[in-house]
């Protein structure tokens, strides 16, 4: 099998990107066993890599791997799939999303995709003086895939990834120095073949995947070669 290796897949490639899909698309047309491989949580690499004509079958995620979230289909989640009590009053907003009171107090306000209104894309909680403290993002297949929990200066304290399921299986803490551009403080991916495992750093756990990916083809008989 050959893996093109990127970080992402988005709507607008990159001149590296685009060259990269020109290869993988010539590849699959002379028969060559290939796969796209991107490394980061990108909630749009999906419907990114379905625009460029990229099935499950010619991908692979790290986060969907070790989430077991590889050929997930798409279901709709709105609204009324969240639950919420009668004591909530829920009301429209001028650009399309809305606001949640109880008491007169903004408990949440619930953010629709842009391009199906009908789904959820994003819902933010307040505390009592206004502040967030926790956004939930919803993948664009229809499940709540990230939770940031948020501290009281407003930044990003605690990340947690989950499953279609709702299971947790990965979360990475923020506690770096004023002035690091990567401040995350552990990478833990949690429940995977049975175990939990923990990362200093973003690459090892990208290490981790490649050599549990290869685990995986080689039980199936593939021989992987990693191209970037």
């Amino acid at each position: 099998m050959y893996y093109f290796i990127n970080t992402t897949v988005t709507m607008q490639q990159s001149g590296v990107g685009h060259a990269q899909m020109k290869r993988f698309d010539l590849f699959k047309k002379h028969g060559m066993p290939v796969k796209i491989l991107t490394t980061n949580f990108d909630r749009s690499v999906v419907p990114a890599l379905r625009h460029a004509g990229v099935d499950n079958n010619h991908a692979v995620n790290m986060f969907d791997f070790f989430g077991g979230t590889e050929n997930v289909a798409t279901k709709n989640f709105g609204i009324k799939e969240l639950g919420l009590s009668d004591a909530f009053n829920i009301q429209k907003t001028e650009d399309g999303h809305y606001d949640v009171f109880h008491d007169k107090q903004r408990m949440m306000q619930i953010s629709m995709r842009t391009d199906n209104p009908n789904n959820i894309d994003a819902v933010t909680y307040y505390d009592s003086l206004k502040r967030v403290i926790e956004v939930d993002w919803w993948d664009p297949r229809g499940y709540r895939s990230l939770q940031q929990l948020y501290d009281h200066k407003g930044k990003v304290r605690a990340e947690r990834v989950f499953n279609d399921k709702g299971r947790m299986f990965y979360e990475t803490f923020h506690f770096g120095k004023q002035y690091d551009e990567i401040d995350n403080s552990l990478y833990r991916i949690q429940g995977f073949n049975g175990n939990d495992w923990e990362f200093d750093g973003f690459k090892n756990m990208v290490q981790f995947f490649l050599d549990e990916l290869v685990k995986r083809d080689q039980k199936e008989g593939i021989n992987d070669i990693l191209c970037k």
